[in-house]
């Protein structure tokens, strides 16, 4: 099961890769499936704008600690999906 590796990796990285984000994107969840598809990790994040995602994603990639974290993280992934979710007008989030 390598989702404790998962979980260690995210944790040393990801507050490189917030601090780095000029955006104020904000990481809405960050987890692991309990049922149904096992060991799938969701990655959830909310901004303003596509650009502002595109910015974030740049600003990223050269931070070592986010590398290192990418570098560790990737060949334990069998599959990784990349959506750009729009919500609904009745959605509590806007």
């Amino acid at each position: 099961n390598p989702v404790p590796k998962l979980y260690d990796a995210f944790a040393s990285g990801l507050p490189a890769k917030v601090a780095a984000d000029p955006t104020g994107g904000q990481l809405a969840f960050l987890g692991a499936s309990e049922v149904g598809t096992l060991n799938q990790v969701v990655e959830l994040w909310r901004y303003k704008s596509w650009e502002d995602m595109l910015t974030a994603r740049q600003a990223a990639r050269p931070v070592q600690a986010w590398r290192d974290t990418i570098g560790t993280v990737a060949p334990m992934v069998q599959h990784f999906d990349t959506a750009a979710l729009k919500p609904w007008a009745f959605s509590p989030w806007q």
